[in-house]
């Protein structure tokens, strides 16, 4: 700070002194003092044409998450489905995202309450898993509870539209939703909808 002073001070008694002495030429304006503790870096250029990696851009913080962008895609897919296989639905919870390969498993467990009905809906962006299936299955002993058809292609749905499951026992039941990626690769997503009975 004290370098900063001086300077601006010596710049200042500069330009009096010449104004003082009467010097015919313009006055030059004095320059802002720079203090070498505290200077910004420019961020690295990055070129458009090149990988990121070679770019810098990971340097700068610009780090690309395509999770987090095939999830907002997923979601806004079973959303607006949602009207059509799931008419009159609430969602419960949070939609389950997870990457998986062909022919591998996922499963996630829920549990449905009596006295309501319930729609399963899961989407696979068509450039990643190209058939995906789903299975409810009632544990422990995982007998078939519910299951999409193998048309459905890219959004398979347990429940869909008029015919949604609607438990009969008076108590809440555990469950396990399977997603089985039969063909291709990615990321997936599965969101359970429900509504009074």
């Amino acid at each position: 700070m004290r370098k900063s002073l001086v300077v601006g001070l010596s710049g200042t008694v500069a330009l009096v002194s010449l104004i003082a002495c009467g010097d015919k030429k313009a006055p030059v304006a004095p320059q802002p003092a720079v203090d070498a503790g505290s200077y910004v870096t420019a961020p690295p250029v990055v070129d458009a044409g090149a990988p990121m990696e070679e770019a810098g851009a990971a340097d700068a913080g610009l780090v690309l998450n395509t999770d987090s962008i095939a999830d907002t895609a997923i979601d806004l897919a079973i959303q607006t489905a949602a009207a059509k296989v799931a008419p009159k639905m609430d969602k419960e919870g949070t939609t389950v995202h997870a990457t998986v390969k062909e022919g591998e498993h996922f499963g996630m467990g829920v549990q449905l309450q009596p006295g309501r009905c319930y729609t399963i809906v899961g989407f696979a962006a068509p450039t990643g898993v190209t058939q995906l299936n789903l299975a409810l299955l009632a544990v422990p002993l995982n007998t078939d509870a519910g299951h999409s058809n193998a048309a459905d292609k890219t959004m398979p749905v347990i429940g869909k539209g008029t015919t949604p499951l609607c438990p009969i026992l008076p108590i809440a039941i555990p469950y396990k939703i399977d997603a089985h990626a039969v063909k291709g690769a990615g990321r997936i997503g599965i969101q359970v909808f429900s509504r009074a009975k």
